[in-house]
């Protein structure tokens, strides 16, 4: 059974992601309380890693408003941390990162947004979750992780924050997981999502 570390499961994308993922899969959802990436050290946030020996990382955490610095930290410093415990303990795991489409910036009626077109966010909430998915895209370019990066679109529906305007990632992060947990290994104690 594929084993997923997933940080962010409570919020209201992670929520989606969380019950997307959960059939087939073990989850192991950190609460913020017991680990709140934006203040944990790295040496903790590796052990953790290398305690669960997860298949992949899924980083739901991110944060909507706030000053830049605030921004940069829980969108960009938070995924360089997890760069970091991922290719040290884990290093086969893959490691998902739910982006914005705010990394885009602004998009002309009518056009269709692709992977190929030029991000020019205009915020300090674009440009944070840019920086957070450029050192997804550099570590993996290196060879240190396996990792994807995953930009939402407009989430909507009940329990949405008021100030969002983002997208629901549930079924978009189910193929960026995958299978294949050794067998011989004992499957970690999962932690209630």
């Amino acid at each position: 059974m594929t084993t997923v570390l997933m940080f962010g499961a409570s919020g209201f994308v992670g929520r989606h992601v969380r019950d997307a993922l959960t059939p087939g899969r073990q989850l192991v959802c950190v609460p913020r309380a017991e680990c709140d990436l934006r203040y944990v050290g790295p040496a903790v946030l590796t052990d953790l890693v290398r305690a669960v020996r997860p298949d992949a990382v899924v980083n739901c955490v991110g944060l909507l408003d706030g000053t830049g610095a605030d921004l940069l930290t829980a969108n960009a410093v938070v995924t360089a941390a997890l760069i970091d415990a991922v290719a040290a303990a884990a290093p086969q795991a893959r490691l998902v990162r739910i982006g914005s489409a705010a990394e885009y910036g602004p998009i002309a009626v009518g056009h269709a947004v692709a992977e190929t077109d030029t991000v020019r966010p205009v915020s300090a909430y674009g440009l944070s979750h840019l920086t957070g998915t450029r050192l997804v895209e550099l570590a993996a370019a290196q060879g240190r992780v396996d990792g994807a990066v995953l930009r939402v679109f407009n989430p909507v529906g009940p329990g949405a924050p008021g100030s969002t305007g983002r997208p629901l990632a549930s079924g978009a992060a189910r193929p960026h997981v995958r299978g294949g947990r050794d067998a011989t290994m004992p499957p970690p104690a999962p932690i209630s999502c």
